[in-house]
């Protein structure tokens, strides 16, 4: 069935005729990134380039299927050329969902990367003008060593503040450089507050962000007495019930609707899954550890919030409640961002 699906999608771009795409495609995680490196989030925008393209026929050369990925090679001919593709095909309940194609004779290898990093000092992961960014920082150290403009892309944006034990990134690159080696060339480069901890070749089609099937974030809460010296990683809210605490924690497990804990965006699903939700004492700290299949910006920081808050009997609302609302402008306070630790991403 998949495998039939597979060959609809390559025949549309051969006939042009686009008809079966609806059928076959899933609007839900849509996206498309063709080999030319044109990107695609909608079902429309796609068709509208199938039908102006000028490939005329697709040839499978080799197909593997890793559960909901096809991991595909490929001939795609014009009247002019063929070139030679890797191809990987998500599918989310038997529908494509994603489609990511890479030249395969190109001459940039592709790089993964794994990096901790403390926040504190710097203005977000994203890079801004006039300011300095985690990106910024270890972008301009890749140009320093390989002398290219290279963009490094992450399997997400932290903010202001916020820490990461093992953040993912991936770059393309022409440099002969030893891409098992490579991080330790890099750390040479960066700042004692950014440090790379492995790096690897991996294939053109992996992707740091579209490949993450599960984030895991830990923050940390100061239960005893504020502690100046630890302000930056760490956060002290006073006296709270840590059993209040974490019975309503555990409410949000599962799939629910967030748009109460985080800004309003119509172009994204504010549908998340949280697969673990814990709090763990150790020592004079608790450690809440929240694994999902990815977050809305601020969701982390507005549910510790809300959780502190209700456990210390300041709310009249419950997570419950919260959920339930789907408003935003119900909660009033953040958690500060200092207490926030990126700690995995699996892929």
């Amino acid at each position: 069935m998949r495998i039939q699906k597979i060959n609809a999608y390559f025949k549309a771009w051969e006939t042009k005729d686009c008809s079966e795409l609806a059928d076959i495609m899933t609007v839900k995680g849509f996206g498309v990134r063709t080999f030319l490196k044109k990107t695609f989030f909608k079902l429309d925008t796609l068709t509208e380039e199938i039908k102006t393209s000028n490939i005329i026929k697709y040839e499978i050369k080799h197909i593997e299927n890793d559960n909901e990925v096809y991991h595909i090679k490929a001939i795609a001919s014009t009247k002019k050329t063929d070139y030679d593709l890797e191809l990987k095909i998500t599918f989310v309940h038997d529908l494509i969902s994603r489609v990511y194609e890479a030249n395969e004779t190109s001459d940039f290898k592709r790089i993964k990367c794994i990096v901790t990093y403390d926040g504190s000092t710097y203005g977000g992961y994203q890079k801004q003008p006039n300011q300095d960014t985690i990106q910024g920082t270890i972008e301009n150290a890749l140009h320093e060593i390989t002398g290219d403009d290279i963009t490094i892309h992450s399997s997400g944006r932290t903010d202001k503040g916020v820490h990461a034990y093992n953040q993912v990134f991936h770059f393309d690159t022409k440099s002969k450089i030893n891409p098992e080696t490579f991080y330790q060339l890099l750390n040479k480069y960066l700042p004692d507050s950014i440090q790379l901890k492995s790096s690897e070749l991996v294939q053109n089609t992996f992707h740091s962000r579209y490949d993450v099937k599960t984030k895991e974030y830990v923050y940390k809460i100061n239960v005893k007495e504020y502690r100046l010296i630890f302000r930056n990683y760490e956060w002290y809210p006073g006296e709270f019930d840590l059993d209040i605490f974490t019975k309503e924690l555990e409410k949000i497990i599962g799939t629910h609707d967030f748009t109460a804990f985080t800004k309003t965006n119509d172009l994204i699903s504010s549908e998340r899954t949280i697969y673990e939700a814990s709090a763990l004492v150790v020592g004079d700290r608790v450690k809440v550890y929240i694994k999902g299949n990815g977050f809305l910006r601020y969701m982390i920081r507005n549910i510790i919030a809300a959780l502190i808050n209700i456990s210390s009997g300041k709310a009249d609302y419950t997570i419950d409640s919260l959920l339930e609302s789907k408003d935003n402008s119900i909660l009033k306070d953040i958690a500060p961002a200092s207490g926030l630790f990126l700690n995995n991403v699996e892929y």
